[in-house]
């Protein structure tokens, strides 16, 4: 697994501009020996006030369905009714820093067609000709979207309120960031988006300032350090962006098929135990001051350190039946949100994994969004086949059924093109093909703003695939043989090529069958590795090209087995000659470390022997009926021990 938490500068999409208007307004001026004459847009007093638009809409950021900004229909959620929240800290002529509480403005709803909201703010006052200051006001402001009330004093959101979702921010007392609290729920029923607000463009941060330059303000960062506009109408646009990313997995039988579809024997069902994703988090706390352009700030739920990584998001099937997944104690499981029609019940009425893709959260179509870790996505499935058999004296997961149950435990690191991690503000689908003893996994990925592009790999049981364009492992034991695999998207003819790293002797063989790159979308190959005789480890590579788009196959093979058979040692002999009694090719024996025990004592090394080239050199010659117990351990070979008795 890779953690990619800092390497890649994430892309998002923009869904909805919300336009926030702040302008100015005058008190009494205090003047210095004579009165001089402020302009009109400096003596104006206006409060400050709220616009927005929509170019695609914010999808499910205030409650499940889709927020729009205005006119809602069924399964859409309305901005204007839900709104959005804005913290605003008055700084003074001093730059933004963490010491400073918000406020201004403490989670403030801004709802409405007019964008109005209670009571109004008005900019602070320390402008013009005439005025004693001279300071230059700084106010900033971060956003998120939907809103929802907590008691200020705490941050805590009602305790009637559901735990999923948002359920707390920072509260009105505590200095520094924003912070908003988030768990993620995987029934898409459930589900909430979560965005914060950033500027858009470079011309929505730039403007001409009331006390004269130009101010300037970085795309995709929070509104920090504003100072107050020379026009009165200039407004100041919040650009929301998602800070999750959004899942969609379904699963479906692939039994001993080419393609997905044939139905499972009709005594037998696949029931699904766990699921469990690295490289998401369920819970974490969302830093409205982002800090990387348009790259959400995560960190974990207390929001005092780093995202929690490393762990494992699981899903439990939730029965406390005596076969939980893999680890779990009956009393101990977890009902987190698989789709009951995949799971076991009392009576085993449930269809089970079928060969119809199901949705994995929900019996409803639907995506769920997660907190992206940073790090690579691996998936690990548990599930169980079983099988009626009234021959057999075990029970189903019913009970009272006779038949065999078998559970099995898959893990599988997933590619998103050339990354394994997910990045908030994009859309991911994973379709899972189950078979009886093996899962494979596919992906797409899409813009948040457009229909997903579901790709399914419709491949041999149990065999080897590779997307075209990434890149791949293949790991082989040192016997060697010939591999069969699958170069998934290929849009015309490919060629094989090997290469050999450090030692791998391998042979990439061309296309087997047009017809299948032709008809099903995958072109099948052979490689063919030679037995490893060395007792190190090898690796070597195949790269397959369709003549615009290579494919590169990392190839690594184990090391030979050491295979040593001792020869006889007779009373007086002083040599234990190992090298010579091997059939792996050793390269370095200085590398290799060697224990010897004489009649169950260990012997120590120079007192007892000594050791080089392979060869043991006893001290002391061996006498009749003594015993060696001889382990010897070399380059990347296994450790072998052989016991020799003197006659």
């Amino acid at each position: 697994m890779f953690n990619q938490k800092q390497l890649v500068m994430r892309k998002v999409y923009l869904f909805a501009v919300v336009a926030m208007m702040f302008a100015a307004c005058t008190n009494d001026d205090r003047l210095e020996a004579g009165p001089e004459v402020q302009t009109p847009e400096q003596n104006q007093a206006l409060a400050v006030g709220f616009d927005a638009y929509t170019q695609r809409g914010v999808t499910r950021a205030g409650s499940p369905g889709v927020l729009v900004t205005s006119g809602a229909v069924a399964g859409q959620i309305n901005l204007e009714d839900k709104g959005f929240g804005v913290f605003g800290y008055y700084t003074d002529l001093n730059e933004y820093d963490q010491l400073y509480t918000p406020n201004f403005m403490y989670n403030q709803k801004v709802s409405t067609s007019s964008w109005s909201y209670e009571p109004v703010k008005y900019w602070p006052n320390e402008y013009g000709n005439a005025a004693i200051s001279d300071d230059t006001d700084k106010m900033s402001f971060f956003a998120y979207a939907p809103h929802v009330d907590v008691t200020a004093t705490s941050g805590k959101v009602d305790a009637n309120e559901n735990t999923w979702g948002i359920t707390g921010m920072t509260k009105n007392s505590a200095t520094g960031d924003p912070i908003i609290k988030y768990v993620s729920a995987f029934d898409p029923a459930n589900t909430i988006d979560l965005c914060w607000g950033v500027v858009g463009t470079a011309g929505d941060g730039t403007w001409a300032k009331v006390n004269g330059g130009t101010q300037t303000l970085a795309v995709g960062l929070p509104w920090i350090n504003v100072e107050r506009p020379a026009a009165t109408d200039q407004k100041m646009k919040f650009t929301f962006m998602h800070a999750l990313a959004q899942l969609f997995v379904d699963i479906d039988a692939a039994v001993d098929a080419l393609t997905p579809g044939t139905a499972v024997a009709s005594r037998t069902k696949i029931y699904v135990r766990s699921i469990s994703f690295t490289g998401i988090a369920q819970k974490g706390a969302l830093n409205l001051n982002n800090t990387t352009p348009g790259r959400a700030l995560w960190l974990n739920y207390n929001g005092t350190d780093e995202l929690d990584s490393g762990d494992a998001v699981t899903i439990h099937d939730g029965l406390k039946d005596g076969k939980e997944g893999t680890g779990q104690v009956a009393a101990n499981e977890k009902s987190t949100g698989l789709n009951p029609n995949i799971i076991s019940n009392s009576g085993n009425t449930t269809p089970g994994v079928i060969a119809t893709p199901t949705n994995l959260f929900a019996t409803t179509s639907g995506t769920t969004f997660v907190i992206p870790s940073g790090e690579g996505m691996t998936v690990t499935i548990v599930y169980d086949v079983e099988t009626e058999d009234a021959n057999l004296a075990g029970y189903l997961s019913d009970g009272v059924t006779h038949g065999s149950s078998i559970q099995n435990v898959i893990t599988k690191e997933v590619y998103f093109g050339d990354v394994n991690y997910l990045e908030n503000g994009k859309k991911y689908t994973l379709h899972l093909h189950l078979g009886m003893n093996s899962v494979k996994f596919d992906a797409a990925v899409t813009d948040w703003e457009n229909t997903p592009v579901d790709r399914d790999v419709e491949l041999p049981f149990n065999a080897l695939s590779f997307a075209c364009g990434a890149s791949g492992k293949l790991s082989i034991d040192a016997a060697g043989g010939t591999i069969e695999y699958y170069i998934t998207g290929m849009d015309k003819a490919g060629t094989a090529t090997a290469v050999s790293t450090d030692g791998v002797v391998v042979t990439a063989n061309a296309m087997t069958d047009d017809t299948d790159l032709a008809t099903n979308g995958f072109a099948q190959f052979t490689a063919t590795v030679a037995a490893n005789a060395a007792t190190k480890n090898q690796t070597g590579e195949i790269k397959v090209s369709d003549g615009t788009t290579q494919t590169t196959i990392a190839v690594s093979q184990e090391a030979a087995a050491l295979g040593w058979t001792p020869a006889a040692l007779n009373d007086t002999d002083t040599s234990i000659d190992i090298a010579s009694n091997v059939t792996g090719t050793v390269a370095d024996w200085s590398d290799s470390s060697i224990s010897i025990t004489k009649n169950g004592t260990a012997l120590a090394s120079p007192a007892d022997y000594s050791f080089a080239a392979g060869v043991v050199t006893l001290v002391a010659p061996a006498a009749s009926a003594d015993v060696y117990k001889i382990t010897v351990q070399v380059e990347d070979a296994g450790a072998e021990t052989q016991e020799i008795t003197v006659p």
